[in-house]
C-alpha cells in the first residue's frame, strides 16, 4: 500500500528505521534471543553502537577480519535492510539479531559464521536482479519527480537529510553525491493528479506490519480515510508484500 498523501522519500529513512527498530525489539520478547543481549544494550542499540564504531574505523571485528568487504555504516545498514524488507525472505531476517550479536562479540566461532554470512548473503547485489523488474533509473525518476515530498511538506536541505540518514539503524545505501544527482536529474512536471487517488474505486489493500518500504503506519492511515471503498488487511509481522 502506498499513500500518495503522506508518503515522502525525503523522510523515508526515518520511517524505515522506525520499523526496523520495531523488528529488532521483538528479540527482547523472546527468551532465546534476549538472553544474548544486556538489558541496557538490546539488539537495536547494539547495532547502533556497531555502526558508530564502524564510522570511526573502530569496529574491531570488521576491521580485523572483514576489511576486504569495504563495509561502511551505509553498506551495513543496507545489508540488514535487504534481509528485513522482503516478505518473501521471511526466514532470512531471523538471523539479523544473531549477526549483530556475533559482530559485537567476535570470537573465532563468530568469525567463521560471519565469514559465511558475508560470502553468501551480504554480498548479493541489486544488479543481479532482472533489470526490467528492478529498474533503478525508473524508480529514481518517479521518486524524484513526485515522491520526494508529501503534499504540502517542507523541503529539506542536504545536511538535514544526511543527519537523518546517519541516525538510522537500517536504510537504503545512497550515493555519496545523492543531493547533487537529485538536483541535476531531469524530473518530469507534476500534473493535476499529483497527490490524488481514486476515492470511489474498490480496492483490496494488504500491508505487512513490519514493512520498511511501504510503512504500515501510512498504509493504515490511508485505509482509515478511504474505508468506504477499501478493504484493508494487515498481515502481522510480515515484511514487504
Amino acid at each position: 500500500v502506498f499513500n500518495p498523501i503522506t508518503s515522502s522519500n525525503s523522510r523515508a529513512d526515518l520511517l524505515t528505521s522506525g520499523v526496523t527498530w520495531q523488528f529488532l525489539d521483538y528479540c527482547q520478547r523472546q527468551p532465546e534471543c534476549s538472553k544474548n543481549f544486556l538489558p541496557d544494550l538490546p539488539a537495536p542499540m547494539m547495532l547502533h553502537k556497531i555502526l558508530k564504531q564502524l564510522k570511526s574505523n573502530k569496529q574491531k571485528c570488521i576491521k580485523k577480519y572483514f576489511s576486504q568487504y569495504k563495509l561502511t555504516p551505509n553498506k551495513l545498514r543496507n545489508v540488514f535492510l535487504d534481509l528485513v524488507n522482503d516478505g518473501t525472505r521471511y526466514m532470512d531476517r531471523t538471523i539479523v539479531p544473531a549477526v549483530i550479536y556475533r559482530l559485537n562479540r567476535c570470537n573465532l566461532d563468530d568469525v567463521t559464521v560471519l565469514t559465511y554470512f558475508f560470502n553468501h548473503t551480504a554480498t548479493t547485489a541489486a544488479s543481479e536482479y532482472p533489470i526490467l523488474l528492478f529498474s533503478r533509473a525508473l524508480a529514481y525518476n518517479i521518486g524524484q519527480s513526485e515522491m520526494w515530498l508529501a503534499v504540502n511538506e517542507t523541503e529539506i536541505d542536504e545536511q538535514t537529510f544526511n543527519d537523518w540518514h546517519a541516525s538510522t539503524i537500517m536504510s537504503l545505501n545512497y550515493a555519496p553525491n545523492y543531493f547533487k544527482l537529485r538536483s541535476r536529474w531531469p524530473k518530469y512536471p507534476l500534473d493535476k493528479y499529483y497527490g490524488k487517488f481514486a476515492e470511489e474505486a474498490p480496492v483490496l489493500m494488504l500491508s505487512g506490519q513490519l514493512d520498511p518500504a511501504t510503512v504500515f503506519e501510512q498504509a493504515s492511515h490511508l485505509a482509515s480515510i478511504t474505508s468506504k471503498t477499501r478493504k484493508f488487511y494487515a498481515i502481522p509481522l510480515a515484511g514487504h508484500v
